[in-house]
């Protein structure tokens, strides 16, 4: 596995190419520096909890995703992000997600 800082670093990246942000227009959506985003792109500066939620929030992702091993793919992220956008529904809601995932496996 990979140091902590690295594996954040590449999901990171990986995460804003593809939703197709770049490095400029992201530090421009978090309020930090371009430096600062390519910094922790390679894995080189330690981040603090605040920033942690500010990035996840500004690429409306879980967190977590950020620290899931390199073998994790891109289903991965979406189901996360699928997670993270359902978290706060009411139960009526959640059942009529439920079935229409249903629904689309039959397909």
């Amino acid at each position: 596995m990979k140091n902590l800082s690295k594996l954040f670093g590449s999901n990171l990246k990986k995460i804003r190419k593809s939703i197709g942000i770049s490095q400029r227009n992201f530090s421009e959506m978090t309020d930090m520096s371009e430096s600062t985003i390519i910094s922790m792109e390679h894995g080189q500066v330690a981040i603090h909890f605040s920033t942690l939620e500010k990035l996840a929030k500004a690429l409306d992702v879980p967190p977590y995703v950020f620290f899931i091993d390199e073998s994790a793919d891109e289903q991965d992220i979406i189901s996360g992000k699928i997670q993270h956008a359902i978290k706060d529904l009411p139960p009526e809601k959640l059942e009529l997600i439920y079935n229409l995932i249903k629904d689309l496996k039959k397909i």
